[in-house]
C-alpha cells in the first residue's frame, strides 16, 4: 500500500493506492480527534462523503473532483496524476 499524508488547516488527509485491493483512497480526518469526516475509495468506502450519501464506490474522476474541491492548489501532484492516468502510486 502506498499511503501519504497532508495537513491543511484543522484536517489531516490520507491518500494513496491500496495495491492488494487495487483501489485509490482518500480520507479526511479531524486533526485533534482523528474522527473521519469521510473515507472514500474506488470499491469499498468506509465512511460516507457528506455530498454523496449512500455512495460507497467512487470513480477516479469523482475522487479527483473531491480532492480538488478539498485541497485546490494544495492537491498532491503525484496523486492527481495517478488518478488521471489510473496508475498506482
Amino acid at each position: 500500500m502506498s499511503q501519504f499524508r497532508l495537513t491543511k488547516g484543522e484536517f489531516l488527509y490520507l491518500y494513496g493506492y491500496d495495491r492488494p485491493l487495487g483501489e485509490f483512497f482518500l480520507t479526511k480526518l479531524d486533526r485533534e480527534t482523528k474522527e473521519p469526516e469521510f473515507a472514500i475509495s474506488s470499491h469499498a468506502s468506509t465512511c460516507e462523503h457528506p455530498d454523496y450519501p449512500g455512495q460507497l464506490d467512487f470513480t477516479n474522476g469523482e475522487i479527483l473532483e473531491i480532492l480538488n474541491a478539498e485541497l485546490g492548489d494544495d492537491a498532491p501532484e503525484n496523486f492527481t496524476l495517478a488518478l488521471t492516468l489510473d496508475e498506482p502510486i
